[in-house]
């Protein structure tokens, strides 16, 4: 969800927090997930949903559009990007 939706959408779906993720290169959120990976290259655990996301927002990159969080994976996916 975006940044500035998530507490709401959190608190909306009783949940203690809801995911964020931006394409940009320096997010924290980027680099947990670089980090998770590595973690499961290393105990050589199949990730494919990671590396499809990893491809996405790579392409988010390409795209220029690497301030965006998961709407941005919508819209490429949807063709508006």
């Amino acid at each position: 969800v975006l940044r500035e939706n998530a507490e709401y959408v959190a608190r909306v779906c009783g949940l203690k927090e809801v995911g964020v993720f931006a394409a940009d290169a320096d997010s924290p959120e980027k680099a947990a997930a670089v980090k998770g990976m590595a973690g499961a290259e290393k105990a050589k655990a199949a990730t494919p949903l990671g590396a499809q996301a990893e491809s996405l927002y790579t392409l988010m990159e390409a795209a220029g559009a690497e301030g965006l969080d998961f709407s941005g994976v919508m819209k490429l996916i949807q063709g508006k990007m």
